[in-house]
Parts: structure tokens; sequence; C-alpha cells
């Protein structure tokens, strides 16, 4: 099985010979490669036996119990940027250039914290997709997997069907 491993998260897919992760996705040279993903936006090079595999999709969170919670969930290859709660200029004009032409999605706490956040990404980021938890679950890493999943899901990000049948689940 090949697996695609990006900073926060595992995909599986084929049979792999080597791997190397890049800043813009993954070089996989392998002698035969599938994709059993059919919604994944994934923009794929091949020269010389070797398929470098562009992760298009970008989900940003606060904290590393939110990305975690995320990356166990989601399916398909992601990445997850984790903004540990604050994020100075600096660094969120890094992330609008590195985000340019890449799906990304803003999935924060619903908190104080989280909305000062989301206004930032909104002016920075205004092609990003918003996804809300309800505030009864407050944070990304309290809401029970299930409810996670269907979020993620209605952004068109799949998820592991398990979390879809879990009833109540943190």
């Amino acid at each position: 099985m090949i697996q695609y491993e990006n900073r926060l998260s595992t995909w599986e897919t084929g049979q792999i010979v080597y791997k190397e992760q890049t800043t813009k996705g993954l070089v996989v040279c392998s002698y035969f490669l599938h994709f059993f993903i059919k919604q994944v936006k994934i923009e794929t090079i091949t020269c010389s036996g070797v398929m470098v595999i562009m992760v298009e999709k970008t989900i940003i969170v606060e904290g590393s119990s939110d990305r975690k919670r995320v990356a166990e969930i989601v399916r398909e290859p992601v990445d997850i940027i984790c903004t540990n709660g604050t994020i100075g200029v600096s660094r969120l004009d890094e992330l609008v250039d590195e985000l340019f032409e890449r799906d990304v999605y803003i999935l924060v706490d619903a908190d104080a914290s989280g909305e000062k956040l989301r206004r930032q990404f909104k002016r920075e980021l205004p092609q990003a997709r918003h996804l809300y938890i309800d505030r009864r679950y407050k944070e990304v890493a309290a809401a029970p997997h299930r409810y996670l999943a269907s979020v993620l899901m209605s952004a068109d990000i799949d998820v592991h069907g398990e979390f879809l049948q879990k009833e109540g689940t943190q």
C-alpha cells in the first residue's frame, strides 16, 4: 500500500517503492499506482517513473488537539495547518502566498479567539471556505467525531465512514 504522509495525515493506496515529502507535495516512485478517491482534487505529474502528488486542500485549525481530531477523521490527503490560537502578520502573509491556488477551509473554535482568527482569514483569504461548529461544543477538539465528520463531509472533504456511524463518540 502507498501511504501518503503529509505533516498531519496518512492516505493509503497502491504499492510504494520510494517516497519523499516536499513543500508542495509528495514525490512517489512506484511500479503501480491507482487512486480510488474521485472527489479529491489532486494534481499529479509523472516524469521518469516519479509521480508528484500535489495536495490541493488545506484545513486551518487553531490548536494541535483540533489538528489531531481532524486528521483522524479525514480520509483524503489534506494539509492541516495549526495556528496555535493566534497568527502574526508575517506568518499570515506567508500563508496567503502559500495557499493562493489551494482549496482552503477554516475550521476554528466557536469562541472569541476563534472568531478573531476567522475575521483575519476572511480579510486575508477571501476565497477560503469557512466551516462552523455548533457553539454547544465550543472547541473543534470537543465536538463528537460524528458531528465533525458531517461538517467536513458537507464541505466535500472525504471522511472515514466509521466516524459517520459512531453515535456520540468523543
